[in-house]
């Protein structure tokens, strides 16, 4: 034996023809994966395309039902205002059921105060929705980039877009 060689075993630098062969093997399988690119299998594809879909479908209806329930919330307190306003009015008319101008202006001036507040409110609620809806809008752009990845072979540059991707989301949502 010299230097790891001995005639007839067929070890070459202390290693077998064999192993030397699964090795090419695999250099030879991840190069053609690399070109070839991984695809998932289709069950996996279409589970992620029905989750995709039924996702769409719920948040399309979460956002309806909120844009119902701040009109009702809007349409609620407006009943609430003329109420107050109708109850007001009969706490300060006289005997006869006449009130002075300046009582009827002053009340008129507190319901669009009232009122103004109330539409502040109501937008600070849309801004709220908009809010986590842009949440939704983020996942789902890392999804597509997923799915993209999923489909077809990545370069490192677009692996590298993901990880940032989701890095740029954590950091916001720790934020």
């Amino acid at each position: 034996m010299v230097c790891g060689k001995e005639r007839g075993s067929g070890m070459v630098n202390g290693a077998t023809s064999e192993s030397v062969a699964s090795r090419v093997m695999s250099v030879l399988l991840l190069a053609a994966l690399s070109i070839l690119g991984c695809r998932a299998p289709a069950p996996v594809l279409e589970a992620e395309d029905l989750a995709t879909k039924i996702e769409n479908e719920y948040v399309s209806a979460v956002q309806t039902r909120l844009t119902q329930w701040r009109q009702e919330l809007s349409h609620s307190w407006e009943k609430e205002l003329r109420y107050v306003l109708e109850r007001e009015l009969s706490a300060k008319a006289d005997d006869s059921g006449k009130v002075t101008v300046d009582d009827v202006l002053s009340l008129l001036a507190l319901q669009g105060e009232a009122r103004e507040k109330n539409v502040q409110r109501l937008a600070l609620e849309g801004e709220a929705d908009q809010a986590a809806t842009a949440g939704w809008r983020e996942s789902r752009r890392i999804r597509d980039s997923v799915r993209r990845w999923m489909e077809a072979g990545m370069t490192q540059e677009q692996k590298d877009k993901i990880y940032s991707t989701v890095l740029e989301v954590a950091s916001d949502r720790e934020r």
